[in-house]
């Protein structure tokens, strides 16, 4: 090779040895998941796990039980701790909210939040919100199953077959 103003030309190669190690320093997918504690479906790696939405729910459910959820909590009490004054601590709380992460189906959360508002546990309006939906007139009322009537109204029936004038 020719080369101007005195330049000259080496040949950069490796030996067999140093390219041995660095192919041995390459991890793979399972390696970072595992380093980093997190499920190798959710690094995008399909090789080794079902691809089917039953066994992913379980694999990150487990992973947020067994290895996200104490980190989340020691870095919550961490904060609490290192960032907010002694004297605000009783009236300030650290907290991570993991529902999108966990939230169910859309078939399991519609038949979920039936359950609570039947039970009197939350109103058709905290349920509409829940889903991105805009709050109906007479929403606000917690119902029972009786025939979906609001609690006050059952109370009041109930008080007057009693014969009990009590206001509720």
């Amino acid at each position: 090779m020719t080369l101007e103003s005195g330049w000259g030309y080496q040949q950069i190669g490796l030996n067999p040895q140093d390219v041995q190690l660095l192919e041995s320093r390459k991890f793979s997918i399972e390696d970072i998941g595992r380093f980093l504690g997190v499920p190798s479906i959710l690094l995008n790696d399909m090789s080794s796990s079902t691809g089917w939405g039953s066994g992913i729910t379980q694999i990150i459910e487990g992973w947020y039980k067994l290895d996200l959820r104490p980190k989340v909590e020691y870095i919550a009490q961490s904060m609490s701790v290192n960032l907010i004054d002694a004297g605000k601590r009783s009236k300030t709380r650290v907290n991570f909210d993991f529902d999108a992460l966990l939230q169910l189906s859309r078939k399991d959360r519609a038949e979920a939040n039936q359950k609570e508002i039947n039970s009197g546990t939350m109103t058709p309006n905290e349920a509409r919100l829940l889903e991105g939906r805009l709050p109906k007139d007479g929403g606000d009322e917690l119902l029972i199953n009786t025939a979906l009537q609001p609690i006050d109204q059952y109370l009041q029936d109930l008080a007057s077959a009693r014969g009990e004038n009590n206001e509720v």
